[in-house]
């Protein structure tokens, strides 16, 4: 009978010990320029103690919300002290690093710390991890308006167009409920947006074919609805642009029916437009945000993007230029029809 009891009072410890957990969150933190550098260097020098594929780490925690927006090809690493992570190789690590140093430059603290680092031979971005309590949409009485406007800012200013519920992360620090964004892979891509709608993104380029005096102005008028014809016509469409695989996962979407327009060269699809997904803008903003977004220079944009500028140097120079054009684009609508509230 006592040993019954022991271990129901071991069980029930157990049991209240991980709801504090869940309560308290995690601490790791880098609102501070020295926290920050202190994370950054424990991502990059901090041994490596095991990985494997990040969809596999989620099934074996039962957790199949996140599995289903995972793949294997990013890895879950566990460094040495227990700090755990996320690697993405390939030209994406790029948008991941930049995601994080945008969001600290301008004050945000919204992205987790990421930084390139050689894995296996391979460079990628490696990310904190960081433990997801839910989605938004069930937390957002516990978020601030401010977090949310910034959080609508950020994602405008620097182009990140995808904007699923998998890549905002709702965590509790220190007891707080907190946002994380990740996967901001979305700000690689070359864009063009009218605030309050959705980007026409740019999904490829031939190069067989050369346009006749394309207009300065992206020539949003001129899209027309994708899968309106045969799927014969749909490809003939298509793939001079991207390749079979990529145009099959269009083709069996609901982006099969979203606008497109070919404009210099290159295909432009509004892609969340055929979605369910609204377009990222906000009415409210608040002031301290508004005068950083304001304040960003060409200087401080091409830091940003300063890794990536050996991938490409002409598709560097269009993301600076396109996302101080997108700057432009939000803050005139702040000032000419936006809430602006002080902290």
């Amino acid at each position: 009978m006592r040993k019954k009891l022991y271990g129901s009072r071991v069980c029930a410890l157990v049991f209240v010990l991980l709801v504090c957990a869940d309560l308290v969150g995690f601490s790791y933190t880098w609102d501070s320029e020295k926290d920050a550098r202190e994370m950054e260097t424990k991502l990059l020098y901090l041994p490596i103690v095991s990985i494997k594929g990040l969809k596999s780490h989620f099934l074996e925690r039962k957790k199949n919300r996140e599995a289903t927006w995972s793949r294997n090809v990013m890895k879950f690493v566990v460094l040495e002290g227990g700090l755990e992570a996320v690697f993405k190789k390939g030209k994406y690590a790029y948008a991941e690093v930049a995601g994080y140093k945008a969001s600290q430059i301008m004050g945000l603290g919204l992205v987790p710390p990421a930084v390139l680092r050689t894995i296996n031979g391979e460079v990628g971005s490696l990310q904190l991890f960081i433990p997801s309590i839910g989605t938004i949409e069930h937390y957002k009485h516990e978020l601030s308006s401010k977090m949310i406007s910034d959080m609508r800012i950020f994602y405008f200013i620097w182009g990140q167009w995808d904007t699923h519920p998998g890549n905002q992360l709702v965590y509790r620090r220190n007891g707080k409920v907190q946002l994380a964004l990740i996967d901001n892979a979305g700000m690689l891509h070359r864009q063009h947006i009218r605030y309050g709608d959705h980007a026409f993104v740019g999904k490829g380029k031939n190069t067989q074919q050369e346009s006749a005096l394309p207009s300065s102005e992206f020539p949003f008028s001129e899209a027309r609805r994708l899968g309106s014809g045969s799927y014969h016509q749909f490809s003939a469409l298509l793939i001079p642009f991207i390749t079979k695989d990529h145009m099959l996962r269009i083709w069996n979407s609901k982006n099969r029916g979203a606008p497109y327009l070919i404009w210099r060269n290159s295909l432009w699809m509004q892609i969340y437009k055929a979605s369910d997904h609204k377009p990222i803008f906000t009415s409210v903003y608040y002031a301290s945000t508004l005068k950083v977004a304001h304040n960003l220079t060409y200087d401080v944009v091409r830091s940003v993007w300063q890794e990536s500028y050996e991938m490409s140097p002409s598709h560097y120079e269009d993301l600076c230029r396109l996302t101080l054009e997108r700057r432009d684009q939000l803050v005139q609508a702040a000032l000419s029809k936006g809430i602006i509230k002080e902290q």
